[in-house]
């Protein structure tokens, strides 16, 4: 069998594992080790529904699959390589070992499994030239939906997963009582890098799918405002909302603006060139 087509099939088996593990561990109900489900409560553990989060990913993930199989879809299918496949596993690891109350073992799948998202971010991301006005608009528009934009959210999610797994390892479980100072600190040390992991998101961007990754880390602060009931980490996380919308639709509105500017540029440019 022809390797490319070998990796659209592992591609399409990955995902359908993926998906069945998130199902099952959402229907599953006398599953009280999951950490969809509150497992291990920490001071940084958000509500429940923003473990929903896997819905849109699943779903982008899906186009993705498809996608695949279409011939501009090509370059970024071998880029991307087995790579896929291997951060489904330790996801799936992740969440297994998880349920198993074997938190250490599933902190190393996750911690290994955001570097190989990482890795496939970067290749995504910032070796590929950006988009130009001449190419095909509906080229552009797949690509982004369904290559750019599931693994920005997969990445951006993952760095979740990886600060929720860290907090249940090294940090003591929330109680009745308030967090100790140190505690207090790290959370909202924790809370302020998300907010700056997610500026990265847009300004290291070209294309609109960094706003995706950035969204994530806006409705995990929701989440968190909306579980922690702790005066200090409830209004930093609300404010961080507040902050991050108000950045998200600066940033979009100066984003759609930009292609018009460098249109106009680019005739004033011409313009001269012919006149001189």
């Amino acid at each position: 069998m022809d390797r490319y087509i070998l990796i659209n099939v592992s591609n399409i088996l990955a995902f359908l594992f993926l998906l069945a593990d998130n199902v099952y561990s959402y229907m599953e109900p006398k599953n009280e080790r999951n950490p969809y489900l509150q497992a291990h409560l920490t001071y940084i553990s958000p509500a429940v529904f923003t473990f929903y989060m896997w819905i849109p990913i699943q779903i982008l993930l899906g186009g993705f699959v498809i996608y695949q199989f279409y011939p501009q879809a090509e370059e970024h299918v071998t880029t991307i390589n087995w790579n896929f496949v291997g951060i489904v596993a330790l996801n799936c690891l992740w969440l297994n070992l998880w349920q198993r109350d074997m938190i250490s073992l599933s902190w190393i799948a996750i911690l290994i499994m955001v570097f190989q998202l990482s890795y496939i971010y970067y290749i995504l991301e910032f070796t590929y030239q950006p988009y130009e006005h001449t190419d095909e608009p509906l080229d552009v528009i797949l690509d982004i939906a369904f290559v750019h934009l599931p693994f920005s959210l997969y990445h951006s999610w993952s760095i979740v997963l990886l600060a929720i797994t860290t907090f249940t390892i090294f940090m003591p479980e929330k109680k009745a009582e308030n967090p100790s100072l140190i505690e207090l600190i790290l959370v909202i040390f924790v809370l302020i890098s998300f907010e700056l992991i997610a500026i990265m998101y847009i300004e290291a961007n070209n294309d609109f799918a960094g706003f995706a990754g950035y969204l994530v880390i806006a409705f995990t602060f929701i989440g968190i405002s909306y579980e922690q009931e702790e005066i200090v980490i409830h209004l930093t996380a609300i404010l961080l909302s507040i902050i991050s919308a108000a950045y998200f639709i600066v940033s979009l509105v100066k984003k759609c603006l930009m292609p018009k500017k460098q249109s106009v540029e680019t005739q004033n440019e011409t313009t001269d060139l012919t006149l001189t």
